[in-house]
């Protein structure tokens, strides 16, 4: 086993790229943010990553470093470290791992950014010291970690906790993944910001339109949570209205994995409490088998959380 101090792990977002040095604390001693161009390539994509870990490698030895760690929004053959489909980024077929570790130097690894993230909430967040956990990201698309027993759990083809493609409603909204109704169609950054942008045209979100600055097909995501956070009623309802579906789903998980703790994170789930209130609510009224022992808390990790279970997965991994 390789006990050098340090380790990168890279969280490759649709919209972000951004990587962490950590000691085995998980303390973070650098970072590095990049915004991810909305027509970028394979190729540019392993370009970022490749500059972000240079850039924060520089801050220790190259001796020092354990390894690098990928969270990629994606569908992984965890045993053949192969992409077999991401939805957001055009990753599908590309040798991410062989190409920085040609480019850096350095072993690289890598997992879906969900499971990572529950990785790094389990090592150094809200899961330390819980045995069976189930975690929810609610970023540009909805992804699922799931810890059994204290170990992650990927399922015969690592494709285990894919929670975002469960199917909600029948024949239901569009999901970018092709199927319909699933649980990213309804609390995907896009859907939520259609949601918003619907209302925005209407009086009653008048106040999504001004966090717009008056535009409503302006509206993101984003101005749909600033408004929200500013008191504004509509926007508040179209977030609850979404915790209410979560809930629903949350519902089949407890009955499926009576899991002690379940963990509402990325950053659409982090700045939304009242999302996460309305599923807690609904979960409750619907009484699964378990439930008294069952907690629902946002994560303590943030922004940070994959990055930091892909730098832990490159400690677990050296």
């Amino acid at each position: 086993m390789n006990a050098a101090p340090y380790a990168i792990g890279v969280d490759v977002g649709g919209t972000k790229i951004a990587a962490v040095l950590i000691d085995r604390q998980g303390t973070i001693r650098a970072r590095s943010f990049v915004l991810v161009p909305p027509e970028v390539t394979g190729d540019g994509v392993i370009d970022i990553c490749a500059a972000a870990i240079r850039e924060v490698q520089g801050a220790v030895a190259l001796k020092d470093l354990a390894g690098v760690g990928l969270a990629i929004p994606g569908f992984i053959d965890v045993a053949q470290q192969k992409i077999l489909r991401c939805v957001n980024l055009p990753l599908a077929d590309c040798d991410v791992c062989g190409r920085l570790r040609e480019a850096t130097g350095l072993p690289t690894v890598m997992d879906n950014d969900a499971t990572l993230a529950m990785l790094g909430e389990a090592r150094y967040g809200a899961a330390r010291g819980v045995r069976h956990a189930l975690m929810l990201t609610l970023g540009t698309g909805v992804g699922g970690g799931l810890l059994i027993d204290g170990e992650l759990y990927h399922g015969a083809r690592g494709l285990a906790a894919e929670v975002g493609h469960i199917v909600l409603v029948a024949d239901g909204d569009p999901c970018p993944c092709g199927g319909r109704g699933h649980l990213e169609s309804y609390l995907g950054r896009g859907a939520l910001a259609q949601r918003a942008r619907e209302a925005a045209r209407s009086p009653e979100g008048a106040g999504i339109q001004a966090a717009a600055e008056g535009d409503p097909e302006a509206v993101t995501a984003e101005t749909l949570l600033d408004a929200a956070q500013a008191g504004d009623a509509a926007a508040d309802r179209i977030l609850r209205d979404a915790g209410e579906l979560l809930g629903l789903a949350l519902v089949t998980f407890v009955n499926l994995l009576s899991p002690e703790l379940i963990i509402i994170a990325g950053g659409l789930g982090e700045r939304a409490p009242q999302l996460i209130d309305a599923a807690r609510d609904r979960l409750t009224r619907e009484h699964p088998t378990g439930l008294a022992d069952v907690q629902v808390v946002a994560g303590q990790g943030g922004n940070d959380a994959g990055a930091l279970g892909a730098a832990a997965l490159a400690f677990e991994s050296s």
